[in-house]
């Protein structure tokens, strides 16, 4: 039994050895990446000539098993935080957001487990954030409330009274308008999918997110009206549909039907719907009123659900 060192990844390593019983793959201490193969002698392996450095030393498979490898500490383990953001009805940012923050908190103090600290452990980790990070007030209240949800909702326990940490100060900043001169040569540059949702954005109101996912159904070419759901706050409100976009997003729409026919002729699943609606309608993701308006290039899986569907994003 023969252990070959030498600096290598893995695929290459295994490549080299793949004429012998290879037994394992693993890295040693200077970061090599070494392999347990069997063979009468060193010169049998096939890259003991040709690559160097690589050093071939006896070791029998029993002193192999009593080497001691040093183990990292593993994160601990906690119930999921994405199923009760799904259960409080968050977004899939804020869960992404929280999932994210909490992660961070528990790395900070070495991976320690949450139960095992409190009120004294965050605001070592808010004050961290501000003094060493720099971050912004915003950046500092949402890890914050991460946490508070994570504790709450998570581990099950009740956080005392604590605020003696360094608070991130809070700027103030004049937001840049543009006048109408210089909106109109922006928007001057931009043609195609992306013009068409610039000017959108700037006609509506819309925010970016609510543009993309915009659906057939919800707009009203009768009306002239558009309705966003799920908007700021999970709630819905109406908009004006611009008169001079009218007729470029209605032959938009139209391009997108004959995609939408050549998807079911390929029985692609159908597009992701909110919340249960999967469940009461269950033909209404392959539906063309339930279509994005603005679909991406190529198919994704779905976050949450692990489906592949078609993605709401800009072409």
């Amino acid at each position: 039994m023969f252990v070959a060192e030498q600096v290598l990844d893995r695929r290459s390593a295994v490549k080299h050895y793949r004429t012998f019983t290879v037994y394992d793959v693993f890295v040693n201490f200077y970061g090599s990446y070494c392999v347990i193969c069997y063979a009468e002698s060193a010169t049998e392996f096939p890259s003991y000539a040709a690559l160097e450095p690589i050093i071939c030393r006896s070791l029998t498979l029993e002193k192999r098993k009593r080497q001691k490898r040093v183990t990292r500490p593993e994160i601990p383990r906690l119930p999921s935080s994405s199923i009760n953001c799904r259960l409080k009805r968050l977004s899939y940012r804020t869960e992404q957001a929280y999932v994210s923050w909490a992660k961070r908190f528990i790395l900070f103090h070495n991976k320690r487990h949450p139960k095992e600290m409190g009120e004294q452990e965050i605001e070592a980790f808010l004050t961290h954030l501000a003094r060493n990070r720099g971050v912004a007030a915003s950046t500092q209240n949402q890890a914050l409330n991460a946490i508070v949800f994570m504790y709450r909702a998570v581990v099950k326990q009740d956080l005392g009274q604590f605020g003696a940490y360094h608070k991130a100060k809070e700027s103030r900043r004049l937001p840049t308008v543009l006048t109408t001169d210089e909106v109109q040569r922006m928007l001057a540059h931009l043609d195609g999918t992306y013009g068409l949702m610039a000017r959108l954005l700037y006609g509506t109101g819309m925010r970016l997110m609510e543009c993309i996912r915009l659906r057939v159904k919800d707009v009203d070419f009768v009306r002239g009206s558009i309705i966003i759901r799920s908007g700021k706050g999970d709630k819905d409100r109406v908009t004006i549909l611009p008169e001079s976009l009218r007729h470029v997003l209605n032959s938009h729409i139209e391009r997108l039907r004959q995609l939408h026919i050549e998807d079911r002729k390929a029985n692609i699943p159908g597009v992701e719907l909110p919340d249960a609606y999967a469940r009461k309608s269950q033909n209404a993701g392959i539906s063309w009123a339930w279509q994005w308006v603005f679909p991406a290039k190529n198919l994704s899986q779905d976050p949450r659900s692990g489906r592949g569907t078609p993605k709401s994003s800009s072409m």
